[in-house]
C-alpha cells in the first residue's frame, strides 16, 4: 500500500469493546453498511481511530511511533483492513435483483394423508387443477424463459396417475427435477419405476419414531413412509434421497435422532423447512410453532451437528442463510428466483406466499410465464425485497439488519398483513449475534488478536 494513500472510515462505522481474562482490550469492529467487520486490539483501534481521510500512512505512522510500529506494519495492517472492507471506498453493495431459476409445482391438492402443519390444507383434489396438457406447455416454457429446475410437488403428487409422465416430460427437457413426497406410496414397483428418471426424491419424516410421525401425519403412515425409502434405497437411490424435517414442538427432541437416521441410511441431505402459518398449520399455529428459546435450541444442535458430520451429511435450515462470514455481501433472499405455482395455477414469487392477490402474479392458464417473469410485478416485488430492511422502523438502525435481512417476506406478509413488519426480529438479533460470540471465542483462544 503506498505511504500517499489516505485511508478512511465509513460514518456507520461501530466499535465494541471486548473484556478478555488477561489484561488485554478487543475491540469489535462493524460497518453495518456492508456488512463487514473485525476483531482487532487497541493499538489496531488507534490506528483506525486516525483513519479520518486526512491522514496518510506516514502521518499515522509518526503518531503511534512510540508503538514501535514502522511504517510498513502500518500499511500491512490497513491493508487487511481494507481486504476485510472496513475502510471507506465510496461503494455500499447492493444486493442484485434475483434470477428465475425455475418453478416449484404443485400438480395436485390430492393427499391420502391430513397432515396437522399442511400449509395447503390438501386432501381432496381441487376443481380447476392443471390438466396434463397445460403442466407439459408450462414446463416448455421454463426451458424457454432460461430456467433449468422444477420441483413437483402437492398434495401427494403420486396420487395423480400421470405423475410418472410429468417427471418425465421435465426431464426430457433438460430440466432438474425433484420430486416432493410422502413416500408412502413408493412401493417396490414404484421405487424401480422412480429409479429410472435422474432425479431427487425428498421425503418428508416428521418424526423418528411412530407415535411422534403419526402424531404429526396420520395413523399408519410411519411404517409406509420407511417403507417408501427402504424401497428407493434397494433400487440405489439413497445418494438421490433427501430427508424433510419440519421441527415443531411435537417433534423437536427427534431432531437429532433423525439426522442419525439419514447417516445411517446414507442419505445425504436432511432437510428442515420452517413451519408456514397457512392452511391447517394456521389454526393450531401456537400449539405447533417453536418458542424462539426452541428455536435457538434448534439451531445451535443442528449447526453442531453440521460441523460434527461434515462431508458426511449436509443439513440446510434457514438460520445458515445468515452468514456472517460473507464479508461485503448483504443478506439476500431467494425470492423471484423460484416461482411457487399452485394446483390451480395460481403463481406466487416464492414458495413462502401461499395465499392473497398481493403478491400474486397471476394465473398460469391466463397469463404467460415468460409475461410474469419478464413482468412489473416481480420486479417491484424483487426490489421491495432488496430494500426491506431499511422499510422497517425496528430494522432501520439495527446493525444487524444486512446480516438479517428482517425476515421472510412471506412469513411477515402471511402472518401479519404486511411485509413491512418482522416476525423473528428477537430470534434472528440472538442468532447473529451468537454466531459473533462464537467468533470471538476462537480468535481469543487462539491468541491471535495482535493488530487484527
Amino acid at each position: 500500500m503506498e505511504n500517499s494513500f489516505i485511508p478512511k472510515l465509513s460514518e456507520s462505522i461501530y466499535f465494541e469493546q471486548i473484556n478478555t481474562e488477561d489484561s488485554e482490550s478487543v475491540f469489535f469492529v462493524l460497518d453495518p453498511d456492508k456488512p463487514s467487520w473485525v476483531f482487532i486490539n487497541g493499538d489496531g483501534k488507534k490506528i483506525l481511530s486516525l483513519c479520518d481521510g486526512k491522514n496518510n500512512i506516514e502521518d499515522i505512522s509518526r503518531v503511534i511511533i512510540g508503538k514501535n510500529y514502522s511504517t510498513g506494519i502500518v500499511s500491512l495492517f490497513l491493508e487487511q483492513m481494507k481486504k476485510n472492507k472496513i475502510l471507506y471506498d465510496g461503494v455500499i453493495t447492493q444486493p442484485t435483483p434475483n434470477t428465475f431459476r425455475g418453478i416449484a409445482l404443485e400438480i395436485t391438492k390430492k393427499c391420502n394423508l391430513r397432515c396437522k402443519h399442511c400449509y395447503l390444507a390438501a386432501g381432496k383434489k381441487g376443481k380447476s387443477e392443471l390438466s396434463l396438457e397445460e403442466i407439459k406447455f408450462l414446463l416448455d416454457s421454463v426451458k424457454d424463459v432460461g430456467g433449468i429446475s422444477v420441483a413437483i410437488g402437492g398434495g401427494e403428487p403420486l396420487t395423480r396417475d400421470d405423475c410418472l409422465e410429468i417427471i418425465e416430460y421435465a426431464v426430457s427437457l433438460g430440466l432438474l427435477v425433484s420430486l416432493g413426497t410422502n413416500g408412502t406410496l413408493i412401493d417396490k414397483k414404484m421405487a424401480k419405476r422412480l429409479s429410472k428418471f435422474p432425479i431427487k426424491i425428498q421425503i418428508s419424516l416428521d418424526g423418528a419414531i411412530k407415535s411422534t410421525h403419526e402424531q404429526v401425519r396420520g395413523k399408519d403412515s410411519y411404517e409406509k413412509t420407511l417403507e417408501g425409502i427402504d424401497n428407493l434405497i434397494d433400487e440405489g437411490m439413497a445418494k438421490d434421497l433427501v430427508i424433510a424435517f419440519t421441527p415443531m414442538k411435537i417433534n423437536l427432541l427427534e431432531v437429532a435422532e433423525i439426522i442419525e437416521f439419514a447417516v445411517n441410511k446414507q442419505i445425504p441431505v436432511v432437510q428442515f423447512p420452517p413451519l408456514s402459518p397457512s392452511g391447517r398449520a394456521q389454526s393450531r399455529w401456537a400449539d405447533l410453532v417453536l418458542s424462539t428459546e426452541e428455536k435457538l435450541w434448534f439451531w445451535n444442535l443442528i449447526s453442531q451437528k453440521s460441523k460434527e458430520l461434515q462431508g458426511d451429511i449436509d443439513l440446510i435450515a434457514d438460520c445458515f442463510s445468515m452468514n456472517i462470514h460473507k464479508i461485503g455481501t448483504p443478506y439476500k433472499c431467494t425470492i423471484g428466483s423460484q416461482f411457487r405455482i399452485d394446483p390451480d395455477g395460481k403463481v406466487y414469487p416464492c414458495q413462502c406466499f401461499h395465499f392473497g392477490e398481493e403478491y400474486s402474479l397471476g394465473n398460469i392458464k391466463e397469463i404467460s410465464l415468460k409475461e410474469m417473469v419478464l413482468g412489473q410485478k416481480i420486479k417491484k416485488i424483487k426490489q421491495q425485497n432488496i430494500t426491506r430492511a431499511i422499510s422497517i422502523e425496528a430494522c432501520k438502525e439495527c446493525k444487524w439488519r444486512n446480516f438479517c435481512g428482517s425476515g421472510c417476506m412471506g412469513n411477515a406478509y402471511e402472518r401479519t398483513g404486511t411485509i413491512l413488519n418482522t416476525t423473528s426480529c428477537d430470534l434472528r438479533k440472538r442468532w447473529i449475534e451468537n454466531l459473533f460470540e462464537v467468533k470471538f471465542s476462537e480468535v481469543a483462544n487462539s491468541r491471535k488478536v495482535e493488530l487484527v
